[in-house]
């Protein structure tokens, strides 16, 4: 139901994770009105914690929407690098 895939998916049954300075980045050359909706998705539970992520469009050719879970700026043309210092 949303735009995209994430390029790091947190299966819905798990429920204990923790991930460190993660990036995901974006060059969507061959269309760059292609938009992904989250860089990352997981489950919003106490036990799943994320800490200082980034989103990169480079050369801002393409969108990516959110950081995880609809939360965090969007990285395009307009705002190439995006940060969330945590989530959950």
């Amino acid at each position: 139901s949303a735009n995209g895939y994430p390029s790091i998916n947190i299966a819905g049954s798990v429920s204990s994770f923790k991930g460190y300075g993660l990036g995901v980045y974006c060059y969507f050359s061959s269309n760059s009105s292609v938009q992904s909706a989250n860089a990352i998705t997981a489950p919003n539970l106490s036990g799943v914690q994320f800490t200082d992520m980034v989103t990169v469009s480079l050369g801002g050719v393409g969108t990516i929407n959110h950081i995880i879970n609809g939360v965090g700026g969007t990285a395009n043309s307009n705002g190439s690098v995006q940060y969330l210092n945590s989530y959950n």
